[in-house]
């Protein structure tokens, strides 16, 4: 039978009464709520503590408490006004206050009353939960300022994604997190994997959702379509609420402390040696320590273990690069050349005027070959030699003399037309153009 849990006080009670009533054991009682030993332990000798020693409400208080308490209560009018007024007002604050209205006691049992007038907010408990394999992933960003030895000072981004169950992570900096380098990490990510999960949790940045109405997050429909592709399902987290991807919350404490604490930073030149030595660390350190939630076993060897489970590429493997380009329509100019991104290429001449097709790594905005608009290929993309292509060849082969005497014209020629106006003009007997045609 499933146990809902509402608050603190609903997973103490339950402890207590399976615990006391059913026989659960510690160890038993830390699996079933995914809480640590300690927490049980702490709940259960509080439980045994105030059954022999009673209860906060019976206990008596000391001489010296109920001496505190008097110099406070002649102003215990002016407290909850102040509090009425100013709900928010900080302990300090309201000890200046009532300093000036004659208070001289101290500001800790200010606080101590303050703290029974106006209790903190209570916070939910959160209780955790796993995924089958391959079932789900996590996606997130998380930016650094880094001071490289060469190019110095820089603000990077780090894109995570985690596979849920075994904990393995593909990790890359990137200098900038716009759609071109999201869609291009996940392509890294679904090769270093060799497969791609069920589903996947997402935060509300604007690549992947343009908004919220009603409560529903509007997915961006180019995302939308991307992850679609890959059957895997896009599922976005409640605003405000990082437990929802608590796994990957975690790592980015472990990416802080456990590499980049210990990272030599005189010896890191540029993004490109930081992803260096990330990776020398995922390998050689993290994935092959034993980690906590595993039940012993380190990430690669619950990877390994469970990539059998993992929804594999397919036939996409061998055409991931290929999947991932993009193609832009451009219209071929008179000089035989388009454009992308302020460079030109040179396209054959037959093509002037028409559209084709050009063939571009989004990540590294670099054109890669041309297509005509049917989708044949013209072979890869010729950057723009403004010298050669003054000396191209622009026309067909001129017709011969004999040709060009014997080739016969078809329907009305104009020359002809107004050779036999100025003849008859001449002659008197003009007529008009219309009527000859």
């Amino acid at each position: 039978m499933a146990i809902v849990i509402h608050s603190r006080e609903d997973l103490e009670q339950q402890l207590v009464l399976m615990k006391t009533q059913k026989g659960w054991s510690i160890r038993a009682l830390t699996r079933h709520f995914a809480i640590s030993r300690n927490t049980v332990r702490s709940i259960l000798r509080k439980h045994d503590a105030l059954r022999d020693e009673g209860h906060d409400i019976l206990l008596k208080r000391s001489p010296r408490a109920l001496q505190k308490s008097k110099k406070l209560d002649p102003f215990e009018d002016s407290v909850k006004k102040i509090l009425e007024k100013y709900p928010k007002i900080t302990g300090l604050r309201l000890y200046e206050e009532l300093i000036a209205v004659g208070y001289d006691g101290g500001i800790t049992i200010l606080r101590d009353r303050l703290r029974s007038l106006r209790p903190g907010p209570k916070h939910m408990p959160v209780v955790r939960f796993e995924t089958e394999p391959g079932i789900q992933g996590q996606m997130d960003w998380s930016p650094y300022r880094i001071k490289f030895l060469k190019t110095g000072p820089a603000e990077i981004q780090c894109f995570s994604y985690i596979l849920g169950f075994s904990r393995r992570h593909f990790i890359d900096f990137s200098p900038r997190r716009d759609f071109f380098t999201l869609i291009r990490r996940h392509h890294d990510a679904f090769a270093h994997f060799g497969g791609v999960p069920a589903q996947c949790l997402y935060d509300s940045e604007k690549t992947v959702v343009l908004r919220w109405e009603a409560g529903r997050a509007v997915i961006n429909p180019a995302f939308a379509a991307f992850i679609t592709h890959y059957r895997c399902k896009p599922v976005i987290c409640q605003r405000a609420r990082p437990e929802t991807k608590g796994k990957l919350e975690r790592w980015h404490r472990t990416l802080r402390g456990g590499f980049l604490g210990e990272l030599d930073m005189d010896k890191v030149r540029d993004i490109h040696d930081l992803n260096a030595r990330l990776w020398a660390w995922l390998d050689e350190c993290y994935h092959k320590e034993p980690h906590s939630a595993l039940e012993g076993l380190t990430p690669l060897e619950r990877y390994r273990k469970d990539l059998s489970q993992i929804r594999s590429l397919g036939p996409f493997a061998s055409r991931l690069d290929e999947l991932f380009l993009h193609r832009h329509e451009r219209l071929v100019r008179k000089d035989g050349t388009v454009s992308y991104e302020g460079h030109r290429f040179e396209v054959p001449f037959d093509l002037i005027g028409k559209t084709v097709q050009l063939i571009v790594d989004p990540h590294k905005q670099k054109v890669l070959g041309v297509e005509t608009a049917n989708g044949e290929s013209l072979g890869k993309a010729t950057p723009l030699d403004q010298l050669t292509n003054c000396r191209r060849k622009r026309r067909s082969v001129a017709p011969t003399s004999s040709d060009a005497g014997t080739r016969r014209r078809s329907g009305i020629n104009l020359i002809e037309m107004a050779l036999d106006r100025q003849t008859r003009s001449l002659c008197g007997d003009l007529i008009p153009l219309t009527e000859v045609a």
